[in-house]
């Protein structure tokens, strides 16, 4: 698999540490049930920046290996099926190609938004890095629509370039995004102490990258919250929560304070798995503001619903 061993042990991301998106928290906990459910018997994780070691994860044996130690150790273990969750310009479908070629790739795909998507597609099906053993799994019926749209582009361009349509051999499967229950010990009024709410505020949480770029548009936000604020009626409450790699956080309060939003706006960013809880359980209402088209269905907005 490529990706980091650590982001199996924790798959919610901790104080000061780098923040594990929906993708890979979805991916942790898929990997995490194969491990446990005895279907992979042993997992090599392969990093850009990882030293060897062992763990003991789900009661197999896990290791975390140096990228550039793919080639030798694919020709030592042979690995059977590579997985990944990283795009098509992972440069993994050309070293399968290269070092492993009769295993299987399993790509997860949840979103297709970024600009170079298209292009690494087209490359990795003109040059053939597509075995028909391989698979596509999307998380969402938009997912699937999606990329067979890639697919008839790619074939129709394939057909101009070479006079034949090249057509995708792998399966392309959809399975929906999934999220446990809540522990039953789950308590409201708990949470709403811990966060220093209070109990006839009415909360109102935003969850996700705190990012215009690749995620959604937080300014248009802030204006809404302000005039809801001054209108409501209420003791309303205002919480934005997610991964926030560029001072985005810092942005947002300077930005509530020129519409005098400041008394009712709380940030929370790259927190871990117990103040995640607290939020969803001391919320009224959730709002997902992923505004890209090929955005899938978003892992949080399961997570809410299962939080009532």
């Amino acid at each position: 698999m490529f990706g980091e061993l650590r982001q199996l042990r924790e798959p919610t991301p901790q104080p000061g540490g780098k923040w594990i998106y929906g993708a890979w928290v979805a991916t942790s906990r898929l990997m995490s049930e194969l491990l446990q459910g005895k279907v992979v018997e042993t997992l090599d994780c392969f990093s850009t920046t990882a030293r060897p070691r062992t763990e003991l994860l789900g009661g197999a044996q896990c290791r975390e290996i140096s990228y550039t130690q793919f080639p030798l150790e694919a020709a030592h273990n042979r690995y059977e099926t590579v997985f990944s969750y990283f795009g098509w310009n992972s440069g993994l479908p050309s070293l399968r190609a290269q070092f492993l070629p009769g295993a299987s790739h399993i790509q997860v795909v949840h979103s297709m938004h970024y600009e170079r998507t298209l292009w690494d597609f087209g490359c990795t099906l003109m040059w053939g890095l597509v075995e028909p053993q391989d698979a596509i799994v999307c998380t969402s019926p938009t997912a699937v629509r999606t990329l067979n749209v890639m697919i008839d582009y790619w074939k129709e361009q394939s057909l101009a370039l070479y006079g034949r349509k090249i057509e995708f051999p792998a399966s392309i499967v959809e399975i929906p995004l999934a999220t446990d229950l809540p522990a039953t010990g789950s308590d409201r009024a708990a949470a709403r102490t811990r966060l220093g709410l209070g109990a006839e505020d009415v909360v109102i949480l935003v969850l996700g990258r705190l990012s215009s770029f690749d995620k959604m548009d937080l300014g248009a936000i802030l204006a809404m919250f302000a005039r809801l604020a001054r209108t409501g009626g209420q003791r309303l409450c205002f919480i934005l929560a997610g991964e926030d790699s560029d001072n985005t956080a810092k942005r947002l309060l300077r930005a509530a304070s020129h519409v005098e939003l400041t008394d009712r706006l709380r940030i929370y960013t790259n927190f871990g798995s117990d103040l995640r809880e607290d939020l969803y359980a001391a919320s009224d209402i959730f709002l997902s503001l992923a505004d890209h088209v090929q955005e899938t269905f978003g892992l949080t907005i399961l997570e809410a619903m299962a939080h009532g």
